[in-house]
């Protein structure tokens, strides 16, 4: 069973529930015995990119260093979307979603990938970035 098929068996039904990474890390170990170090939250959220994984399958989204919301697959999330490169101290905003959609600015989607909707660099005009914890504009409630 991949670690996201665990992860949707452990909390399936805690829709909205706030998680520490080390509680996600520690369900997985006591019901299927995965390694820990296997458990990576970040690459299962909305509103984080990771450029080595294709295909992400969102079901968190990061809320603060190692404190992730529980939303589940298929869930309309609206937010920017944040990366740190390898090496890099802060993250950067490289697009957002839009009703569950994953839109990434031209600067970091790859090429020759058809599938994936691209806006141009000048769309994050005008936008703040925020701490990178929350996805969604100030003053915007969490959906």
């Amino acid at each position: 069973m991949s670690i996201y098929e665990q992860v949707l068996h452990s909390f399936g039904s805690t829709t909205g529930r706030l998680l520490t990474a080390e509680e996600i890390k520690t369900r997985l170990m006591e019901r299927f015995e995965t390694n820990p170090a296997s458990v990576l939250p970040s690459d299962y959220c909305y509103n984080r990119w990771n450029q080595g994984i294709s295909g992400q399958k969102p079901l968190f989204v990061r809320v603060g260093a190692g404190e992730y919301r529980y939303l589940g697959p298929d869930y309309p999330y609206s937010g920017l979307v944040y990366w740190r490169p390898s090496g890099a101290t802060k993250d950067r905003v490289v697009g957002e979603r839009v009703a569950g959609e994953l839109r990434l600015y031209e600067d970091v989607a790859p090429s020759g990938d058809p599938g994936r909707a691209v806006l141009p660099l000048s769309a994050a005009d005008g936008r703040t970035a925020g701490t990178g914890c929350g996805g969604t504009r100030p003053n915007r409630p969490f959906r």
